[in-house]
């Protein structure tokens, strides 16, 4: 019978002290919504975003109660700054809110004005833009679709020691790819696989540093293609871009 009791008495006393914790949170928790954050913890590296505009948009909310803070609106703010790619907003106990900020990471210009990140999601830079970035051009919503275009013809021009300075999509579905320091391809919208081997075959063809004075090669033609010339003395170092 002792021992039955005693046992009983084991069980019994996790279950109290879960209650009792319970209890002790359940207290505190009003006063959690007042009291404000304690310490802001910001994560991340930092080459475009201004740390200083990060802690202009938290300092404000540290001071709402550390459960009251909406975390969420928090993160959304920090998401609409430029560079911003992603932000990650977490309470830490003891009254300790982590920030984790992502920046953008600039794969191409896109258009005028604007860019693409890694992601393929399109941003204004505030800025200046690199030019060294290549120039990809398309539709309103085929931004994905030019930037993975973009990466399959840039690997395959790698192997024959070449690079593409940008590409462009017409809104008939017809590519135009800019080699840099060299000619545009005019692929159009059907076989472009193909026709882009028939175009570094042409180019092989052609007698060394050549291909500089091709103004475009047009391979829209199903049995054959039309090289344009510069006119002599025209060319000029193309760093690269879709030129008109």
């Amino acid at each position: 019978m002792n021992r039955k009791r005693r046992r009983r008495k084991r069980i019994a006393s996790p279950i109290l002290a879960t209650l009792l914790l319970v209890a002790a949170v359940a207290a505190a928790t009003p006063g959690l919504f007042r009291v404000p954050v304690r310490e802001v913890k910001i994560h991340g590296v930092f080459e475009r975003v201004a740390k200083e505009d990060i802690e202009a948009l938290v300092i404000p909310y540290a001071g709402w109660g550390w459960l009251r803070l909406p975390v969420g609106r928090l993160r959304e703010k920090l998401e609409s700054l430029q560079w911003v790619a992603s932000a990650q907003v977490q309470r830490e106990w003891p009254l300790k809110l982590k920030v984790a900020i992502a920046e953008r990471r600039p794969a191409a210009r896109w258009g005028e004005d604007a860019m693409l990140d890694e992601a393929a999601t399109t941003f204004e830079p505030g800025g200046s833009i690199n030019p060294a970035l290549p120039a990809l051009r398309g539709p309103e919503g085929a931004q994905q679709r030019v930037l993975a275009r973009y990466r399959e013809f840039s690997r395959r021009l790698s192997e024959e020691s070449l690079a593409s300075g940008g590409l462009s999509l017409n809104a008939r579905g017809g590519w135009t790819l800019q080699l840099r320091d060299g000619p545009r391809l005019r692929l159009g919208a059907e076989s472009v696989d193909r026709r882009l081997e028939r175009a570094l075959q042409a180019l092989k063809a052609l007698p060394q540093d050549a291909e500089r004075e091709v103004a475009y090669i047009d391979l829209r033609y199903p049995n054959g293609f039309a090289v344009a010339w510069r006119p002599s003395g025209a060319h000029q170092r193309n760093p690269g871009g879709i030129s008109p």
